[in-house]
């Protein structure tokens, strides 16, 4: 018998999106269970493998939102909705049409979350991302780190626009006025930016949650790891929006000498932060520490 060949990288990548529609399928055949496995299988597998040609640029929306774009392409006989995504992009750059202000108001639950993707040139991506963040900037618009106008936010509305569906701001039940930065592996970001609309939560909310049982006493992180001396891991930037005075008290929790002591070590906001990001997402503990055996 002959040796089935293995999947080469492309190969997982070609295969995301029908997986990502297998797992959709799963959902309306009341199999939630079988639907989140496949998507933590995709989330690991696009994370942990390069990818070959333009990128998938991934569109974290309502499901309903997704849904609607879905029905109106079909009725419309679109199978493709690169060509209409990279025309707006196109078009905003060229100052053909302006985007909306995508600031979202924190009142309650995020919603239920799905992933879209179109496949876009990285350079161009990057050019909207620029003139994006100039053109907020110049209205005066917050610039929040997760719903910020950016080349996702301006694909999302394109779609909106070519088929007449209104998108719905998500709700996060807390008053999101700080930026929390936390410096990670690359593999990491893209595994938790993958993991997060399959798990229908939001990463602010995840925070809130977990910053709430922190200083109730009601969960404490494991101690974090550390680096062996000499060891170096190229680091990007995953942000989330929490509330400062939360933050705050996690601060001075985590350096409280009483606390240190009846748990055996120090802890700072971003390292709670990282631990609840794990836990919440089934992140495999090598894409945090990849110095770990």
């Amino acid at each position: 018998m002959p040796h089935a060949r293995k999947p080469a990288k492309a190969d997982v990548h070609a295969a995301a999106p029908i997986a990502q529609e297998a797992a959709d399928y799963l959902r309306t055949q009341e199999k939630a269970d079988f639907a989140d496995a496949v998507n933590v299988l995709i989330a690991f597998a696009t994370a942990t493998t390069p990818q070959y040609g333009d990128p998938a640029l991934s569109l974290h929306v309502p499901v309903d939102f997704r849904d609607r774009v879905r029905e109106q392409a079909k009725a419309e006989g679109v199978k493709n909705l690169q060509p209409i995504v990279l025309e707006d992009l196109k078009g905003f750059l060229a100052g053909e049409w302006e985007p909306s202000d995508p600031k979202v108001s924190p009142r309650g639950s995020a919603g239920a979350k799905a992933s879209m993707s179109v496949r876009i040139p990285k350079d161009l991506v990057e050019q909207v991302d620029a003139m994006a963040e100039d053109f907020a900037r110049e209205r005066g618009w917050v610039m929040d780190p997760v719903h910020r106008l950016n080349a996702r936010q301006i694909a999302i509305q394109a779609l909106g626009r070519r088929f007449g569906v209104e998108l719905e701001k998500p709700q996060r039940g807390w008053e999101t006025d700080y930026q929390l930065v936390m410096d990670v592996p690359e593999a990491f970001r893209d595994f938790v930016r993958q993991a997060e609309p399959a798990a229908d939560r939001d990463l602010s909310i995840v925070l809130r949650d977990a910053y709430a049982r922190f200083l109730n006493g009601e969960w404490v992180p494991d101690q974090p790891q550390q680096a062996p001396v000499g060891q170096s891991v190229d680091k990007v930037r995953l942000t989330a929006q929490v509330n400062r005075h939360v933050w705050e008290q996690v601060k001075k929790a985590g350096a409280d000498p009483e606390q240190i002591a009846a748990r055996g070590y120090r802890l700072v906001p971003t390292q709670v932060a990282l631990a609840a990001i794990v836990t919440a997402y089934d992140v495999p503990e090598k894409l945090l520490y990849p110095w770990v055996e």
